[in-house]
Formats: structure tokens, C-alpha cells, sequence
């Protein structure tokens, strides 16, 4: 059982692009993603669908109890705070720029973009602690034309604090190899069965069954649930009584383990 003061959460990353608007060409995102709308007959602004339905899962992964790391690329002015702003959106879901307030701006993440403003971000839930973040230089660490985002986050805290237990390791007092442990658990099964009378207990509960249209009504559930439990515990009973462990009890040595290969 875990301590009550153990937390134990997922870390949900999500990579997200946001198209450009309408562009020339059939080969772009924008065009990919309105042949797809189209054919599923949804009339809605691409730009506007892919916040929304992103706000909506976050949402929902939030109310799992998830923390939340999102990298996108909104192709639009991350500073701007107005109440339909993506940066103002993510934040009625718990979500706050990661980058920003370790380097105030303007930063320019796209090598083309003239108004010297980030349109990259990284966003987290509060959950996820960000140690530190940044920005690297055009064309370093990534060949592309925009900055790789970085930040540093504290996974201990990001995921909870749950350690895993180790476990103790029980052997089995019944093993095939030893053959008094298996003469022994067998003679012992057969006076479990004999004292709650199992043998008997099978052929009834098929007559009647049988007698119920072959039909497991809950009274007759009931009794093999019973039986059920009869014949496991007759079991248990008789492997814990089938051998003695001595372990922990023998000091080993080297002398008395060659001499047991050897017998």
C-alpha cells in the first residue's frame, strides 16, 4: 500500500503545429487539413479548430489528474494577452508559456519573421516545474529555420514522488523436484477435499444445472463460488504444510554447497 503522502502522476508531452493561413498549392498543411475537414463535413476555421479541440483534450487530460508539456508552433504572436489569444486560451486550461519569463521579450523564433516576436512556445501545467528555458541560436543544435526551445524541468516532481517498493520474495514451499513435498501435498489436498466432502460437491451442482435448463441461476453461482473457495484453500492449506524452509535458518558455505552438487 503506498504512503498517503505519495503522488503518482502521467506527464502527457504534446508536439502541435498551428497552419499558416490559406497559401498556394494543394501541398500544404493548410490545404491537408481543410481536404480533411471537408470530407468529414466540418466547416470551421483551421486555425481556430486545432485551439479548440487542443483546449478541449488538455481539459480533459487535466481532469485525469495529468500534467500537461506542450511545444507548438502557433504561427502567431505568443506575447499578445487578449482574451481570444492562444496564450490566453491555454491559460483558462492551466497552462503557462515556460519560456518567456526566463527571457522577456522580443525574441524572434522564425529566421523570416520581421516584427522580432516568439511564435514558438512551450507550455506547461503547474505540476511541471521549469527550472530553466531558452532559446537556441538560428541554425544551432536543429538545421531548420526556426530556434530549437528548450527547457529543464524536475521529473521528481513533474511525475509525483512515488518510489517503487521492493519486493520480498516468498519460495514456494511446493516444488516438483522434491519429491516427499509433492507425496506430501497430495496426501494433504485429499483430507482438505474429504473433510468439506469437494468430490461430492461438482456432480451436484451439474444436476441441478442441468435440472435448471443448464441455466447458472445466482443461487447455483453462489455455491460454486463456495466450492470454488473450498478447494482453493484446501490447496493453500496443503502447500503451506508440505515442506519446512529452512531458509535463513542454514548458514551456506562453500564446502556444504559443493558437497550437496556432488550427492
Amino acid at each position: 500500500m503506498n504512503d498517503v503522502n505519495e503522488v503518482v502522476r502521467d506527464l502527457v508531452v504534446v508536439l502541435a503545429y498551428r497552419p499558416n493561413r490559406e497559401g498556394t498549392g494543394e501541398s500544404t498543411v493548410w490545404a491537408q487539413h481543410r481536404f480533411y475537414f471537408n470530407s468529414i463535413k466540418r466547416k470551421i476555421d483551421l486555425r481556430k479548430a486545432l485551439v479548440n479541440d487542443l483546449c478541449k483534450q488538455i481539459q480533459k487530460w487535466r481532469d485525469e489528474g495529468c500534467e500537461v508539456l506542450l511545444g507548438v508552433d502557433a504561427n502567431k504572436d505568443l506575447l499578445v494577452h487578449s482574451p481570444d489569444s492562444i496564450r490566453q486560451r491555454f491559460r483558462e486550461h492551466g497552462m503557462e508559456e515556460a519560456i518567456l519569463k526566463w527571457h522577456p521579450p522580443p525574441t524572434a523564433t522564425h529566421q523570416q519573421n520581421q516584427s522580432n516576436v516568439p511564435i514558438d512556445g512551450i507550455f506547461t501545467t503547474s505540476g511541471v516545474p521549469v527550472l530553466a528555458g531558452g532559446y537556441y541560436a538560428f541554425g544551432e543544435f536543429v538545421e531548420a529555420d526556426h530556434r530549437a526551445l528548450w527547457i529543464d524541468i524536475n521529473l521528481n516532481t513533474a511525475l509525483g514522488n512515488f518510489t517503487p517498493q521492493g519486493s520480498t520474495f516468498k519460495p514456494r514451499k511446493l516444488t516438483l523436484l522434491d519429491k516427499r513435498s509433492v507425496t506430501r501435498y497430495l496426501q494433504l489436498v485429499h483430507l482438505g477435499y474429504k473433510e468439506y466432502d469437494i468430490p461430492s460437491h461438482p456432480t451436484k451442482l451439474i444436476q441441478h444445472i442441468e435440472s435448471n435448463e443448464r441455466q447458472m441461476s445466482l443461487p447455483l453461482a453462489r455455491k460454486y463460488n463456495c466450492l470454488h473457495r473450498q478447494m482453493y484453500m484446501a490447496r493453500r492449506l496443503a502447500e503451506d504444510n508440505c515442506r519446512t524452509t529452512s531458509s535463513g535458518k542454514v548458514p551456506w558455505s562453500p564446502k556444504l554447497q559443493g558437497a550437496s552438487e556432488i550427492n
